[in-house]
């Protein structure tokens, strides 16, 4: 019984999370703020492989995801897409294994809604391995460059 509590997502979704449902599976992602950093970690132990979030904006915007490795050797994938239809990429961007930046822009907003941001390493199924990262989302509507905003000191 406890385990089957551990997969059922909680009665109420907090102010910075999405419930994100697709083909009978749930799961709770964070939600992506314009400017606010967030932590994401893949790993082979406990196995999480695809970490998600979520973020809301209309149409016509073009966004900047960036993820910035803090340590570990996974070689991940980020892709955003329709929340509603998480196979409609509108971007996508591989990142290898020595990589420690790495941005997918400009990433320009068909509609109005609520989209998609998975950071995954499938790779690490057959493999140990784990990465500590950090991503960012960023407007960059009407910005014709933009430097990176996330380093190590």
């Amino acid at each position: 019984r406890r385990r089957i509590a551990e997969l059922l997502p909680p009665d109420q979704i907090g102010e910075d999370e999405c419930l994100f449902v697709y083909r009978g599976s749930t799961a709770v992602v964070k939600r992506l703020d314009v400017g606010q950093p967030r932590n994401a970690q893949i790993t082979t132990r406990p196995p999480r492989y695809v970490v998600g979030f979520c973020f809301d904006a209309p149409a016509g915007q073009s966004f900047r995801v960036e993820l910035l490795r803090l340590s570990g050797n996974a070689a991940p994938r980020i892709t955003i897409s329709s929340f509603d239809n998480p196979t409609d990429f509108i971007a996508q961007q591989n990142v290898r294994d020595n990589q420690e930046y790495a941005s997918v822009q400009p990433i320009l907003i068909p509609r109005d809604g609520r989209y998609l941001v998975l950071i995954s390493d499938l790779g690490l199924a057959s493999a140990i391995g784990s990465g500590d990262f950090v991503i960012l989302l960023t407007n960059v509507t009407g910005i014709t460059f933009a430097a990176p905003s996330l380093s190590i000191d």
